[in-house]
């Protein structure tokens, strides 16, 4: 009865009010993460593009996995400033999520990059609850267990926006293989810039229903 009543209190997402401030929030949300990446990473960026253009990519590399980790901890919900000192405190943190990175995308790299599209929110909610607890390898389990939740008892709009998302993909995909017979783009560097959008879109889904449900993902003492 629980998760039925929790599907029907998501449906709710789908009010107009409610989407349009959502839609709202993640465009800030994405300049914000975009600004960041040019901030901090702009320089170190265009030398791996270039690096990339002469030397082709089949797949992602370490690289590409620090780029990820940096992308998570600038979404992540803190009153902190995201300046260098807020990364460097979640340095630890930073290296346990760069070794899991890099094992999702080896594996993805053997049975078919698309499944990232299958798994992208579960892992996306998992990382965040990864960061937002205190560093430990039962954490760092029950992060996943809490983001399979998460996903489960919000299935309406988690099966929609992980569609939307497919679709968006999809398109953005397209478009670069079309460029790509004009101009040289490396296609991993152009599906790594593309998932901030699908990172902050997810990371303001992951806000929103961890505060609203916190008693569902943390048992709290009587």
């Amino acid at each position: 009865m629980m998760l039925l009543d929790s599907w029907k209190d998501s449906i709710a997402f789908f009010e107009k009010k409610n989407v349009s401030m959502f839609f709202l929030v993640t465009l800030k949300t994405i300049q914000t993460m975009y600004a960041q990446i040019i901030k901090y990473l702009g320089i170190p960026l265009c030398l791996l593009i270039a690096f990339d253009i002469y030397v082709p990519q089949k797949s992602f590399n370490i690289f590409h996995m620090l780029f990820f980790v940096f992308m998570y901890l600038t979404l992540r919900s803190s009153v902190e400033k995201k300046t260098w000192h807020y990364y460097k405190k979640y340095c630890v943190h930073g290296i346990c999520l760069l070794a899991w990175l890099t094992v999702i995308f080896f594996v993805l790299s053997k049975i078919g990059y698309w499944w990232w599209s299958l798994i992208t929110m579960v892992v996306t909610f998992a990382i965040f609850f990864f960061l937002d607890s205190k560093l430990s390898l039962k954490n760092f389990i029950y992060a996943h267990a809490r983001a399979i939740k998460m996903v489960i008892y919000n299935a309406p709009v988690s099966l929609l926006v992980g569609a939307l998302l497919m679709v968006l993909w999809s398109l953005y995909m397209a478009l670069i293989k079309i460029l790509s017979s004009y101009i040289v783009i490396p296609i991993a560097d152009a599906s790594m810039l593309f998932m901030p959008i699908e990172a902050a879109v997810l990371s303001n889904l992951y806000i929103k229903w961890f505060h609203e449900q916190f008693d569902l993902y943390y048992v709290q003492p009587k």
